[in-house]
Order: C-alpha cells, then structure tokens, then sequence
C-alpha cells in the first residue's frame, strides 16, 4: 500500500513538473517589441591627391538607426582594416586611411551635400543619407 502511495506521489510531482516545463517553453516569443533597426547610408573618402591613396566612392552600409557619422566612418574602417585617428578630448577625426590632418588641413564631411557644423560624435544619420568625408586648407 505504501508503495503504491509513493509511486503515485512520484507520479503526480513528474505530472506537474512536465506540466510546468511545457507552459514555460510555450511561453517563449521572440521579442519583437524592440527589434534592432537599421538605416541604410552612403560613404565616400575623398583622399588628397598627393596622399595617392584611391578615393572610396559611394560605399553602401547598413548602421544600426541613431548612428552617429563618426560611428559610420569607425564601423566601415574596422570592417576593412583602415585605421581612423580621433582626438580622444573632441572626438575629433585627425586621420583616416594614414592620411593625417596638419596644422594647415583638416578632415571635414558633409552630409547630402551639405556642410555639417555639428561634430562627427553627435550628427545622427538617416536613411538614404550620403556622407563625403574629405581634407580641407584651414
């Protein structure tokens, strides 16, 4: 009799166990909620002549939406193993490709054409978004 009793008691906790399992795993979804979005935008690096280093024109990427220019120009060059140089103090860009700012030039971009006065740190881009970053005289 009281073997019975135990066996059934094992019986009923596996029951619920199994119960329990198959409603936990029931209840995973993926989650949609917050799915990570992405913006498609255009890059080119218009390199000084002299540099001789060939310009990239018109590079089509995917960035994560609330990317900043400078988060675009990073990703491209650690994807493609091209070093970028940023002043640590005003995330300033003062290299891109070994092709360095001096005294007298400095590396500038422009977003669909337009002269952008906001740093490279903090300009979020859009889709469809063409990005030109190039050395100018000071």
């Amino acid at each position: 009799m009281r073997r019975k009793r135990i066996n059934k008691t094992i019986f009923v906790l596996l029951t619920v166990i199994l119960a329990f399992s198959l409603l936990s795993c029931g209840n995973k979804t993926a989650n949609t909620d917050n799915p990570t979005k992405t913006v498609t935008v255009q890059l080119s690096v218009t390199y000084p002549q002299e540099s001789g280093k060939a310009n990239l024109e018109s590079y089509s990427m995917n960035v994560q939406q609330g990317a900043t220019v400078l988060q675009v120009l990073e990703a491209y060059c650690g994807q493609n193993g091209i070093d970028v140089s940023v002043d640590a103090k005003d995330s300033y860009v003062t290299g891109i490709n070994q092709v360095q700012a001096s005294s007298n030039t400095g590396w500038v971009y422009e977003i669909n054409g337009e002269g952008i006065m906001k740093g490279a740190d903090k300009q979020t881009v859009k889709n469809g978004d063409s990005i030109v970053w190039r050395v100018v005289s000071l």
